[in-house]
């Protein structure tokens, strides 16, 4: 339990692209292993890991939605602007 919860602790910081959800997938996997762990120490500890993920998961959804929504207001100014350049 110690190794599990030293591997996945490390391996959280050793992440490079925030992005990859494939690796935080893994940590999760371990992570739900001892979510009902008898040792209020280490179910703690486990715990603490779990909501970094869920807080870096959850700001990668909302930078995600901001970015969709800028892409869609560029576009719709771009089909504007052509709209407006085959008028004239």
């Amino acid at each position: 339990m110690t190794y599990d919860y030293m591997l996945t602790y490390f391996e959280f910081f050793k992440i490079e692209n925030r992005n990859s959800t494939a690796q935080f997938q893994k940590l999760r996997e371990v992570v739900e292993k001892y979510q009902d762990c008898p040792i209020q120490h280490f179910k703690t500890l486990f715990s603490k890991i779990k909501e970094y993920i869920d807080e870096i998961e959850s700001k990668k959804a909302v930078e995600e939605d901001q970015s969709d929504s800028k892409k869609g207001k560029i576009d719709s100014s771009l089909a504007n602007n052509q709209a407006e350049a085959q008028q004239e």
